[in-house]
């Protein structure tokens, strides 16, 4: 073992300096995910940010003192990583936010010199912790439903690609002559979850070593376990699609399941092979100062980006979202249905309002749906098909801005549908759009509209184009709070 020599202090108080200015952005940014902690422990704010900043301070201080840390690089990237998924995940999955926020926070203790040999040993013990914990503390994650949409749409796009005509809507898979849910076990959350776990502990007893190549290694891992879950929904579809199949499908659901998951954790286990053992840490000497500065001027470079390109948190208060139609007499308020009520209470920060209109002899029934909630809005072909009214066909129309509506038609000739979504800067029939949109851009604020019109008709009608753009103009009037016109 090298000592430190007398050189390398100075190159080692600026590595400290560093660290600590990269502690301070490390704590804002997990401030987000320690709050959401306590406001599901029913706790303060106050007490599980402290819980952060205490014990990062403490190990700051022992690095300002000492100005002497160590082998860097695997701390290092512990926290860099750390506060990138902290703030990547606080839209998406606030509990995995928090289990990155809590393993950037056990890097920091790994650059003491002294404490490095229990740090090395108990590392992928202590990520397997931080991984488990956060859903302990809420089990609702809502993450799957996120995961069903994307892989729904990724089906989709396989399936059209080998000459199986489908279109996405949701959850949903649409054919031709049947229909294909993707439903909560299908989401493949479960396997990513219990799939990391095995990573880790296999990591542990394999005694590898946190590294880029580890890291690489679990990038590969977990695109096989997505890609082995969206092959076989894939499958599963395509057996859906053939005449009198669904029996055969059911039959097949759960072992190609256990199939692809046994083929990913095997493949993990071939890639853990590859990387590096755990090797006793090692004293830098005086001609590696320059380099452990580096080191950490790049951790707080990271840890800085993190932070400046981070979304906007969505977590607002409760509050009754303001709902209107345009204020003119040919609108009639109509009830929501007991299982849309049970449905849209369900959420917090959600309404809806349901009205009938006959407008420029247009008529038929119009919903609209505000919400800041991840998961309050699902396929309005669902709840067509759900109501007994069986979609034939969908399409998406462009508009001239770029924005994008879904029009369904009817097995029932005299019925034609219009939706999209719609937030202060897009306007989408894509659930997997506004979720991009809601998580990576803060646009938390949306509205749906849903229309069903009793006639059959041409979208690109003058009438029917005014209609539905002055609906346009009136919802992005009540996101930007310009107007309350409310004729409820």
């Amino acid at each position: 073992m090298q000592a430190i020599g007398r050189n390398a202090k100075p190159h080692n108080a600026v590595a400290a300096l560093f660290y600590a200015a990269a502690s301070a952005v490390f704590i804002v940014i997990a401030q987000s995910s320690a709050i959401w902690a306590g406001s599901a422990l029913n706790l303060k704010p106050f007490a599980p940010v402290t819980v952060f900043a205490a014990p990062i301070f403490v190990i700051v201080l022992v690095l300002l003192l000492r100005r002497a840390p160590q082998r860097v690089v695997p701390p290092s990237l512990l926290i860099a990583t750390g506060a990138f998924g902290a703030s990547f995940f606080i839209n998406i999955l606030p509990q995995l936010s928090l289990a990155f926020a809590l393993a950037g926070a056990w890097g920091f203790a790994g650059l003491v010199p002294s404490w490095r040999s229990w740090w090395d040993a108990s590392l992928f013990p202590a990520l397997l912790t931080a991984l488990v914990l956060p859903f302990g503390v809420s089990s609702e994650t809502g993450f799957g439903f996120f995961l069903r949409v994307f892989i729904t749409d990724s089906a989709a796009q396989i399936l059209n690609a080998f000459g199986v005509t489908s279109l996405a809507a949701h959850d949903l898979l649409i054919f031709e002559n049947t229909l294909a849910r993707v439903d909560a076990p299908c989401s493949g959350l479960k396997s990513l979850f219990t799939g990391t776990a095995f990573f880790l502990a296999a990591s542990a007893v394999m005694t590898r070593r946190l590294s880029a190549k580890w890291l690489f290694a679990y990038s590969v891992f977990l695109l096989l376990m997505i890609t082995g879950n969206v092959a076989r929904i894939v499958i599963l579809a395509a057996i859906m699609n053939s005449p009198g199949a669904e029996a055969l499908a059911q039959l097949f659901h759960i072992p190609l399941g256990i199939v692809f998951f046994a083929l990913a954790c095997v493949a993990g286990i071939w890639l853990l092979g590859r990387v590096e053992a755990r090797q006793p840490a090692v004293l830098v000497g005086a001609k590696d100062g320059w380099s452990v500065a580096a080191a950490a001027a790049a951790v707080l470079a990271a840890v800085a980006a993190a932070f400046l390109f981070s979304p906007a948190v969505s977590g607002a208060a409760a509050r009754q979202p303001v709902i209107s139609a345009p204020a003119t007499s040919a609108y009639h308020p109509l009830a929501l249905t007991p299982a849309e009520e049970r449905f849209y209470n369900s959420h917090q920060n959600t309404g809806a309002k349901k009205w009938r209109f006959d407008h420029n002899g247009l008529s038929g029934s119009l919903l609209i749906v505000r919400s800041s909630a991840l998961t309050s809005m699902h396929a309005p072909e669902i709840c067509f098909e759900a109501n007994g009214l069986a979609v034939r066909r969908m399409q998406t129309q462009i508009g001239k801005g770029g924005e994008t509506i879904r029009e369904l038609f009817f097995v029932e000739p005299d019925l034609h549908g219009l939706y999209w979504m719609q937030s202060r800067d897009t306007i989408t029939d894509s659930f997997l759009v506004r979720l991009k949109r809601y998580a990576l851009q803060g646009q938390n604020d949306w509205v749906m509209v849903t229309i069903l019109f009793n006639h059959d008709l041409e979208l690109t009608e003058k009438t029917t184009s005014e209609f539905y753009n002055d609906l346009m103009q009136h919802v992005d009037g009540l996101l930007k709070a310009e107007r309350d016109n409310r004729h409820d």
